[in-house]
């Protein structure tokens, strides 16, 4: 609950600020869960700034993502609101409702969304999204949020977990 509402805050206090356009990671916990099950994924604000990774990861990026999203981001008028993609959704647990709820009211669109499939006990899928976010002042950013998606089709937002992060001494370099 803590982490949400610090991660809530954060983009709340990003919408406010006066600055061009922001490109941020998802959050560290989320990497970690791609990175365990063998994704490539390749964080908006890295292929931005085009350091941070080699040659090769980038090549298993694109190769594994294919179209899903796109390498450089950017919207498109048929890329549809977060509103709309979550509003039929249902959510594992209650803290994932209010942080839905939140992102549902801000202007939030899905510019790309991978499915993939896992084989665990309990979820069948992890949903990774890419979220472009503009505010009345101009203010824009790229982010990107997972969730996972259980087997009796509820989503679970994929939270920061910070003690995991730094028990592992996880970082943001792909080799």
């Amino acid at each position: 609950m803590k982490n949400t509402i610090l991660t809530i805050t954060f983009i709340l206090l990003s919408f406010l600020s006066n600055a061009q356009i922001e490109y941020f990671a998802p959050n560290l916990y989320t990497i970690k869960v791609l990175d365990s099950l063998g994704i490539p994924y390749l964080p908006i604000n890295l292929r931005v700034r085009g350091e941070g990774f080699s040659k090769k990861f980038k090549s298993e990026y694109v190769s594994y993502f294919g179209e899903d999203f796109r390498y450089s981001p950017y919207t498109l008028p048929t890329d549809q609101s977060f509103k709309n993609f979550i509003q039929n959704k249902e959510m594992e647990y209650e803290n994932d409702y209010m942080y839905v709820s939140i992102l549902s009211n801000l202007n939030i669109t899905v510019i790309g969304e991978s499915i993939i499939p896992i084989f665990d006990e309990k979820n069948s899928s992890v949903i990774v999204l890419e979220l472009f976010c503009k505010n009345s002042s101009g203010f824009e950013c790229y982010t990107a949020i997972a969730f996972y998606e259980t087997k009796d089709g509820k989503f679970d937002y994929i939270n920061e977990n910070f003690e995991l992060a730094a028990l592992t001494g996880w970082s943001m370099e792909y080799k």
